[in-house]
């Protein structure tokens, strides 16, 4: 049964299982079942072939909102920047895909209105294929856990409530919250042109095939020289050559190739309407799908750099220890481990927050990292946050309890 849901996941939201785990499938469907009172695993998989709410609930359980306002600062930095220049000639148009429950593209709406853009100024998406994250996202209401990062002027945009933060009516207009799908093939067909696209922390959960197809997806929703900003850990020149980095520090940004862009094929009928309830592919209950079978890289073997920055870590030259990692990061594949080591390096140099958003870009690589779960659990408990600390000692639990840690040399001693 396992193999059939993956591979309707994988059809379904492009999901890698290796990127979160066949154990978190394996409880959203074990939740699912005592949810719905289920008793085996055939009754469960006959429901879900046959009820498009279930099969929505059951992406619900896997699919883990994990973002806060201003998440990594470059990106906005950059687009504050990049936005003082702009002509305002016309409507900036943004879209934030995916948008979790609204803290990026609030956190986009708040950077523009910091430089002195007018809401008439700009026109702001957010899309997730979450209904539940859409239905927080227009809430508006956020707890603590949304402001691990500063937000220029809180006050001004906030209002505490019941033991959380309410963005002030006046801001909550910035932002249209729909439901949509980047592998679906209309996603964004009948919408203008975007300037500028947030594309960040979820190409890295999808398998090769999909990633393509959600480039291309991308590719296409872009006006001409839009950008586009992945997350710190996705290597978009990996994925397609349409695209080159700004090199931009720490913005993670790239700009379409002009002549490289594609004649744009029309779709093989005419796209629907915005759904108000999303349609979802029915599982294949007879067990005909073929799986896509990821290539394996038989070459891959640890850089020897990210050893000498661990021994120079280890005798107190942190500088350059966190000098060859950050290289690493700049040049090679994304590695949990070298993310785990760059966030023990800031950590022992005092950079608290910038240590938890590198332990946090381990995690998403590897969800399993013994270390990265160990030293999250630690941070979070100095912050005073108990219940999200309580969160990943549970999540380190379950890896050890599940057999050997998969980062067997990183786990703190």
């Amino acid at each position: 049964m396992m193999k059939r849901i993956e591979a309707w996941l994988a059809e379904e939201i492009g999901l890698d299982p290796d990127s979160v785990g066949a154990d978190l499938i394996a409880r959203a469907i074990q939740r699912r079942c005592d949810e719905r009172r289920v008793k085996n695993e055939g009754d469960y998989l006959a429901l879900l072939h046959s009820s498009e709410d279930e099969r929505q609930r059951l992406i619900e359980e896997i699919v883990v909102p994990e973002t806060w306002f201003f998440r990594d600062q470059g990106p906005f930095r950059y687009l504050q920047s990049w936005a003082r220049k702009r002509p305002r000639n016309a409507v900036l148009r943004i879209a934030s895909a995916p948008c979790s429950q609204g803290e990026e593209p609030y956190s986009v709406a708040i950077a523009l209105l910091e430089v002195g853009y007018q809401p008439r100024d700009f026109h702001i998406d957010g899309y997730d294929v979450s209904l539940r994250a859409l239905q927080r996202a227009q809430t508006a209401f956020y707890r603590p856990h949304s402001f691990r990062q500063t937000v220029p002027n809180q006050e001004s945009y906030f209002e505490p409530t019941n033991g959380g933060q309410q963005l002030r009516a006046a801001y909550r207009s910035l932002v249209n919250f729909e439901w949509g799908n980047l592998l679906d093939p209309s996603f964004g067909q009948n919408k203008p042109l975007y300037d500028i696209i947030f594309c960040r922390n979820v190409l890295i959960y999808l398998d090769a095939p999909s990633r393509k197809r959600v480039v291309q997806t991308l590719d296409r929703m872009l006006a001409p020289n839009g950008l586009l900003f992945v997350g710190a850990v996705e290597a978009l020149q990996s994925i397609s050559n349409q695209f080159e980095s700004l090199r931009e520090p720490q913005a993670f940004v790239y700009r379409r190739r002009e002549e490289m862009r594609p004649v744009a094929e029309p779709l093989a009928s005419k796209p629907p309407a915005f759904k108000i309830k999303p349609r979802i592919k029915p599982i294949d209950v007879n067990g005909t799908q073929t799986p896509r079978v990821r290539p394996i890289n038989k070459n891959a073997s640890p850089i020897p750099s990210l050893n000498d920055a661990r021994q120079l870590a280890d005798q107190g030259c942190l500088r350059e220890a966190q000098s060859i990692v950050e290289n690493y990061i700049d040049t090679q594949k994304p590695d949990a481990d070298a993310f785990y080591l760059y966030g023990l390096i800031q950590q022992a140099s005092d950079q608290t927050r910038a240590a938890e958003d590198s332990y946090q870009k381990a995690l998403f690589l590897q969800p399993g990292h013994a270390g990265a779960l160990a030293q999250m659990a630690l941070l979070l408990d100095q912050s005073g946050d108990r219940m999200s600390a309580d969160r990943f000692r549970r999540r380190l639990q379950r890896v050890y309890s599940n057999g050997e840690p998969q980062n067997k040399t990183m786990v703190p001693q």
